[in-house]
């Protein structure tokens, strides 16, 4: 990370996720706990930063006439033992350029928010109303507090996959041929494994409303989980409501015209439902094109998104103080 900082310029951020699986590829014999998981990513991460923070700027003296390459007192053993991890140190290689690597997280569960209130600077999640974004962010901010932390030092995405179209007309023509060209079958089982829903959706009658009976708790995607559950309890939709509502992934598409797409984003913003958005596309194209073009130019015009930006550092740029 810390070289993929250098070579990028300070463009380097890091997504610290626990999985949802992969033990097998450890000889593991089933997945890790989800609270232990939790536990050992605490302290993951504070080795991680451990090592960035462990040779200064200013150690690497690069002297050819006195044949000095770099100055042992600027450079700092870890010397860390913990319950997971026993790591001496220093890092060998040169530090991040930002201080440090910006910190993603997207958990939303409680263990999954107290990891993003402590470490967690842009968080990702999946609300799917204002309110519950408000609820959301107060959570994350209220816990944050607890280690010191506020609002300057986090960034609040939900996540977000537009189809614009410049009237409305188009954008629903845009919007049908999405729906035309899914595979319905594939999108449903996606959904429905990833939300680990116990149900394939897939299977279940078009014109029926989905009903789900108790729900296993998961090990695996907890907050995924409890937002499709809740919002299939709440509304009884058909599977054809789940398509015309989430991408696969379960996020949460939106079709307008520019102005009534950022009317919507513009609405989550000013009621502290969230910073900003993780924008996803429906295609890999096409739709980032319509985004730029005409979702941009709205955003700012209401000055809510940067003409220019005065750095390349990513850090400076999302206005996050360092750590």
């Amino acid at each position: 990370m810390a070289s993929l900082d250098r070579l990028s310029g300070g463009r380097a951020g890091w997504n610290v996720v626990t999985a949802t699986g992969g033990g097998e590829n450890f000889n593991l014999p089933s997945h890790v706990d989800h609270a232990l998981r939790y536990e050992r990513a605490h302290e993951f991460v504070d080795v991680v930063r451990g090592l960035w923070k462990s040779i200064e700027p200013d150690a690497f003296i690069r002297d050819k006439e006195s044949g000095i390459w770099l100055d042992p007192a600027h450079v700092h053993p870890l010397n860390h033992k913990g319950r997971f991890f026993r790591v001496t140190g220093p890092l060998n290689a040169p530090p991040p350029v930002q201080h440090p690597p910006v910190l993603a997280q997207a958990g939303a569960s409680g263990a999954g928010k107290e990891l993003a209130a402590r470490v967690g600077e842009v968080i990702y999640t999946a609300e799917y109303s204002i309110s519950a974004g408000r609820d959301f962010r107060d959570d994350i901010l209220d816990r944050a507090a607890r280690y010191g932390r506020d609002d300057r030092h986090i960034r609040i995405l939900p996540g977000l996959a537009p189809i614009i179209g410049c009237t409305e007309t188009e954008a629903r023509e845009k919007f049908e041929r999405y729906q035309n060209y899914l595979d319905k079958p594939e999108v449903l089982r996606a959904i429905s494994s990833y939300s680990s829903l116990g149900t394939d959706f897939s299977l279940w009658p078009e014109d029926r409303p989905i009903e789900l009976d108790a729900v296993a708790e998961t090990n695996s995607h907890k907050s995924r989980q409890s937002l499709i559950v809740e919002w299939i309890r709440e509304t009884r939709p058909t599977v054809n409501d789940v398509l015309r509502t989430f991408t696969r992934g379960g996020h949460r598409l939106l079709v307008g015209t520019p102005a009534s797409v950022v009317d919507e984003m513009e609405e989550w913003y000013r009621t502290g439902a969230s910073d900003g958005f993780n924008i996803m596309f429906t295609s890999s194209l096409d739709r980032i094109i319509d985004f730029f073009e005409l979702a941009i130019p709205e955003l700012q015009r209401r000055g809510l998104t940067q003409a220019t930006y005065a750095s390349r550092n990513l850090r400076k740029n999302l206005r996050i103080p360092p750590t």
